[in-house]
């Protein structure tokens, strides 16, 4: 004979709790784990354009080194909102390599680019990395988090002087009207000849302090600019009154 409490009504009972249970296990739906968050690349472009705006283009440079996705986002925001690129201050300290990247990237709609070539300086650290984790966290990996952090290079004792490089890179920038290279000691002659060149269209040019240029150069790039409206040679000691009378 069973003993008391075993029948039926306790193999209910077992089932039942077994039911509630499981019942209890699942979450509701609106305490259910929450989804992965989309590819950073998949965000509207209203969104997108919120975001990375806030954190400037060093930041948005260095987002594009965390993965294919980042720099997916990041070249898409570079290409469609970036009119005038200044190559100064904390973008001074990239790598050539890196600048003539970054040019490319915003070569579709580029009106003006302005780059420093003067000496690197060691940087003094981005008050930008910290708003840059904060609001990237969520997409980037803790290895990725890591190289939004890092400095982009090393200083090093020379600026930027990949003049034979930039020319070619300047030929994709059919919207560029406005040029300026400030303290570009290693700008030859033929550099300038070359690049004046890839950018006939140019209506406004800038060689600031650039010891390498010549009278003869000046007179020979203002004659491939036809559209030439403004020209600044300030702080170009070298050049004689002649030259400057000449082509005024």
């Amino acid at each position: 004979m069973a003993p008391p409490g075993s029948g039926p009504s306790a193999g209910a009972s077992c089932s039942s709790s077994a039911r509630g249970g499981g019942a209890s296990a699942e979450a509701p739906d609106g305490y259910a784990s929450s989804s992965p968050p989309p590819p950073i690349a998949e965000l509207p472009h209203e969104v997108l354009c919120t975001i990375l705006v806030q954190l400037g283009i060093v930041q948005v440079g260095k987002l594009g080194m965390v993965s294919r996705d980042c720099r997916t986002a990041a070249s898409r925001w570079l290409g469609t909102e970036v009119q005038h690129l200044r190559v100064e201050r904390a973008l001074c300290r990239w790598a050539d390599e890196r600048i003539l990247g970054l040019i490319k990237a915003v070569s579709a709609g580029v009106g003006a680019l302005t780059i420093d070539c003067s000496p690197r300086r060691p940087s003094a650290g981005s008050s930008g990395s910290n708003v840059a984790a904060a609001v990237l966290g969520r997409y980037a990996s803790a290895h990725g988090a890591r190289l939004l952090l890092e400095t982009s290079s090393a200083p090093t004792e020379r600026g930027f002087a990949s003049f034979d490089a930039l020319a070619p890179v300047l030929a994709c920038c059919a919207s560029l009207r406005a040029l300026t290279l400030r303290e570009a000691t290693m700008l030859t002659e033929a550099h300038a000849r070359r690049i004046a060149a890839q950018c006939a269209h140019l209506s406004s040019l800038s060689l600031i302090d650039c010891s390498g240029l010549s009278d003869w150069a000046v007179g020979h790039v203002v004659l491939q600019l036809p559209h030439l409206s403004e020209l600044n040679l300030s702080r170009n000691l070298q050049l004689s009154a002649k030259v400057l009378v000449a082509i005024a």
